[in-house]
């Protein structure tokens, strides 16, 4: 039996993506919401613009695009090209000293035959940047992250001196075995626990218990999906300090300073909070990041040989 039609048309569609120039990043803020300005940044692989339609298949999406890469045997090859992509961009900012990269990666790839163990290593050796720079996304919202993969993964790119945040919590596949499993220093909250957190009790008490973990544990907590000055009013009165959504800033094509009202908004909401900027009286306090040095600082996190408990993050 031959190849089906549309098998053979999506792979020339990706063979176009991954030769076009137009495979490119975008640069989203992560904000210390106490201070109004960035002090990281989430890379995102795009695809290109104004990609002409293939036999009728319009061009991917992002997501899209990594299944169909997936699907082909291609997805070592994509993730690659957005790394080294990335990498480039960040080499020839004239500001990048002072800021953090956080990459998505896909779990799948270490498993992949293809996949070149050091590869973005190497490339940041090149360019001349530290992997204390980087900061690697494990999603959790994928279904082996509660598996044995996860901790090889988190393993692998630790041992190399990058650092680990596990993205989308509490919306994916078990939770706290993959928190146990790969130990993240930063716990990326997803947004169907932040957006509306200010008209919701139990979102609250939530993110109290969740903050209270992360304390013990010397986990930085980001929020995530803040869209609304409400729930960010909610996320200043309860202690958080690291935020991310489009209320912030918006995906560019470079890193920029977060939204320009988000200094007036956060000063509007301070002077409006009951409590800014300190934790309810039902959990323990955390010390806020207000320095981006503070998180460039961050060791990576502890040897299995050493209790968890012990690892905390130099302010």
């Amino acid at each position: 039996m031959g190849v089906p039609l549309a098998t053979i048309m999506l792979a020339a569609m990706l063979d176009q993506i991954l030769c076009s120039p137009r495979l490119t990043v975008a640069f989203q803020p992560i904000v210390d919401v106490s201070a109004g300005r960035a002090v990281a940044y989430e890379v995102l692989g795009r695809a290109p613009a104004n990609l002409p339609s293939t036999a009728g298949y319009a061009p991917p999406r992002p997501d899209q695009l990594v299944e169909m890469a997936w699907k082909q045997g291609r997805l070592v090859e994509l993730e690659q090209a957005w790394r080294s992509i990335a990498i480039e961009r960040i080499a020839r900012l004239p500001d990048r000293a002072d800021a953090v990269f956080f990459f998505n990666l896909d779990t799948r790839v270490i498993e992949d035959p293809c996949h070149i163990p050091g590869f973005t290593l190497r490339a940041l050796e090149r360019a001349g940047l530290s992997p204390k720079k980087i900061v690697l996304e494990l999603s959790e919202r994928d279904p082996e992250l509660g598996g044995e993969r996860i901790e090889r993964t988190a393993a692998h790119y630790r041992s190399q001196g990058f650092r680990i945040a596990l993205d989308d919590w509490g919306a994916g596949f078990s939770t706290l075995a993959a928190i146990v499993r790969c130990r993240p220093e930063f716990l990326k909250v997803d947004r169907s626990l932040i957006d509306g957190i200010s008209d919701d009790t139990l979102r609250r008490d939530i993110l109290q218990a969740v903050l209270t973990f992360c304390s013990c544990q010397g986990i930085h907590l980001i929020a995530e999906g803040v869209e609304r000055g409400s729930d960010l009013a909610t996320l200043l009165d309860n202690g958080v300090s690291l935020a991310q959504g489009y209320l912030l800033g918006r995906p560019a094509p470079e890193p920029t300073p977060p939204a320009l009202h988000v200094t007036a908004v956060v000063e509007w909401l301070a002077s409006r909070v009951r409590r800014p900027l300190r934790m309810s009286p039902r959990s323990i306090a955390i010390k806020p990041v207000t320095r981006a040095d503070a998180i460039m600082q961050a060791q990576p996190a502890p040897s299995k040989a050493l209790p968890y408990r012990e690892f905390r993050f130099r302010v």
